[in-house]
């Protein structure tokens, strides 16, 4: 009579398959090459500053040497051609009156952003529609969409260029009331699982009713930290309007509430 197999007890199977996946975990988790490989992965990034549509600004800054490369950006802000593609990212539940919920559903459409420089000796800015769709760029791609999806949905927008220390930087501010600021900064904290101390990061405007919010990439969330040094030019794509700022305009932080 032939012997039998024995039927496989299947919580004994579990068991020695989980103990598999623990002893994995653990060997993985002290073995260098793993290690580094996961740091790598999870380090924050900070792409190498472009030198694209601000290359060649000046070293005095003046309203007129800002103004033939602020005419390059407000060429590219087409805020009109934008609406559909930024109502396309707001969910039903955050339609109605301007509010921070949309802003933050069009700012995270750009969060997996791809990188890239301009064309050797070129100096080119992809139409916002382009930059939207495809997430593909340089700074000055990017803040240029970014500025226009806010402004189809009636956002008050600028754009920043400041001397970083690699180089020139482009990126959007959002202008808020002041009154409203602790009220976005708890808003940004609670959606993004913030530390409770976070801070957002913004600017005074001259009037003193209403501050702007840094809105570059250096967070994946509207408010992150400034970078730059703290001297540029602000431009004004709705008014065309091109402006110098130095080290007097000093970044300011909203305390949360």
């Amino acid at each position: 009579m032939p012997k039998q197999s024995k039927a496989i007890d299947p919580f004994q199977a579990f068991t020695y398959f989980v103990g598999f996946l623990i002893a994995m975990y653990l060997f993985l988790a002290h073995d260098p090459v793993y290690k580094e490989h996961r740091d790598k992965r999870n380090a924050p990034t900070t792409p190498t500053q472009p030198k694209a549509v601000l290359d060649s600004l000046p070293p005095l800054l003046s309203e007129e040497s800002c103004a033939p490369f602020a005419e390059k950006v407000y060429a590219a802000y087409r805020p009109q051609e934008m609406k559909s593609r930024a109502w396309s990212v707001i969910p039903p539940g955050h339609r109605g009156d301007l509010n921070f919920n949309q802003v933050c559903d069009v700012f995270q459409h750009f969060n997996n952003w791809a990188y890239h420089n301009d064309p050797k000796g070129k100096d080119v800015i992809f139409p916002p529609q382009f930059a939207w769709d495809e997430r593909f760029g340089d700074c000055d791609d990017r803040s240029v969409s970014l500025a226009a999806a806010l402004g189809a949905i009636d956002c008050k927008v600028r754009l920043v260029g400041e001397r970083f220390e690699a180089g020139w930087h482009l990126y959007p501010e959002l202008l808020i009331l002041r009154d409203n600021l602790g009220d976005f900064t708890e808003y940004v904290t609670n959606r993004y699982y913030l530390d409770f101390d976070w801070q957002m990061a913004y600017r005074p405007d001259g009037n003193h009713q209403y501050v702007w919010v840094n809105l570059d990439w250096s967070a994946k969330h509207p408010g992150g930290a400034y970078n730059g040094l703290g001297e540029g030019y602000f431009m004004y794509p709705d008014e065309g309007k091109c402006t110098p700022f130095s080290n007097t305009n000093r970044n300011r932080y909203a305390k949360r509430r």
